[in-house]
């Protein structure tokens, strides 16, 4: 296979990340979860650009993609500046999404980070901070000079820092007396006000909780840096070490994370072994699928999926295996593999 074929390939997996099956995709025949959004509009864009194994289904997308935007709002508003963050993002991914319906995004996204920020949101100031620019671009805030916009983000930036000094010595407290995930936040919030070994707190805690045989602390841990940083920096910020400890204390969800980092720094370098049922990602997956984890399941499925639709042979096990993990991760609720089942073999 060439370079940029694999490429090609280990990029698609990444983004991924039958009949005796029917009863359990008849859940999702045209719809997914919307406080799933990340899900749905993973499949929104499947069907709108007919990625394999998806046909280009505009109406189906549409359907979608209004499921996705409706969860988004609705985490927004709980107060996850991430998921106000995504708001601004969808309209890159969908070039159906008119002008009009991108500044109505971006007004929402602007002002859940203000109310936030009022509220003490540290996170939320900085988030408003950093997107002074992009709510412009949407149409959100007034065309201006580049100095005026600069000094918005500056006062937006100085609130970010006066939030978090206002939260910040309830937050040792806590974390003194003992709460593993407050350690984190404490320790992102003094990042924030420009501490930059702060990070090591997490990485302190993480290690603390995640060789506990309970997993529960180091999953909540685990659950908080994906709050505050978000699922990538997430990935790259915790040790492989950590995670493939917690996987063996039974931790379906770290082996899915071990999984992931394994892959991607496979994609990184190229590597062939990627693409092999063979190679540690997929071992972290397997693990992951059988303590019944979705997404471990449908990680796996899909590297299956992928070494079939290479293979010259079709290898017909190969597909069938594939046609099993998506079938399990389905069960666990997974829409992605519910509507990945649907058309295997189709096309």
């Amino acid at each position: 296979m060439s370079d940029l074929r694999l490429f090609r390939v280990l990029v698609a997996l990444t983004a991924l990340c039958l009949s005796p099956w029917a009863s359990a995709q008849e859940g999702y025949p045209n719809s997914c979860d919307p406080s799933k959004y990340d899900e749905c509009l993973h499949l929104a864009w499947n069907y709108e650009n007919g990625h394999w194994p998806f046909p280009e289904d505009k109406k189906r997308a549409e359907a979608l993609l209004q499921k996705g935007i409706e969860g988004t709002i609705e985490a927004c508003k709980t107060g996850r500046h991430l998921s106000c963050e995504e708001l601004l993002s969808i309209p890159r991914d969908f070039e159906q999404i008119t002008q009009q319906e991108k500044t109505k995004l971006g007004l929402l996204a602007q002002a859940e980070l203000e109310l936030q920020c009022e509220d003490g949101n540290a996170f939320s100031c900085d988030m408003r901070s950093i997107k002074s620019w992009h709510l412009r671009d949407v149409g959100a805030l007034p065309e201006t000079t580049e100095e005026v916009l600069d000094a918005e983000r500056k006062s937006w930036s100085n609130k970010s820092e006066a939030a978090a000094r206002g939260v910040l010595s309830d937050l040792e407290a806590q974390c003194t007396a003992g709460g593993g995930d407050v350690c984190v936040t404490m320790a992102m919030t003094q990042f924030l006000l420009g501490n930059k070994s702060a990070v090591s707190q997490p990485l302190d805690t993480l290690r603390q909780e995640c060789i506990r045989p309970d997993t529960t602390v180091c999953e909540m841990v685990v659950s908080t840096l994906e709050d505050l940083l978000g699922p990538m920096d997430r990935s790259a910020f915790i040790p492989l070490d950590i995670l493939t400890t917690a996987c063996e204390n039974g931790s379906g969800r770290l082996c899915g994370l071990a999984g992931q980092t394994y892959f991607v720094n496979d994609v990184r370098a190229l590597n062939n072994e990627a693409l092999s049922l063979d190679a540690q990602s997929a071992s972290f997956w397997s693990k992951g699928c059988e303590l019944d984890h979705a997404k471990s399941c449908e990680s796996l499925a899909n590297l299956a999926l992928h070494i079939w639709d290479l293979g010259e042979d079709k290898d017909a096990a190969m597909l069938n295996k594939a046609t099993s993990w998506f079938a399990r991760a389905c069960d666990f609720k997974s829409a992605l593999a519910c509507h990945t089942l649907e058309h295997i073999g189709k096309g």
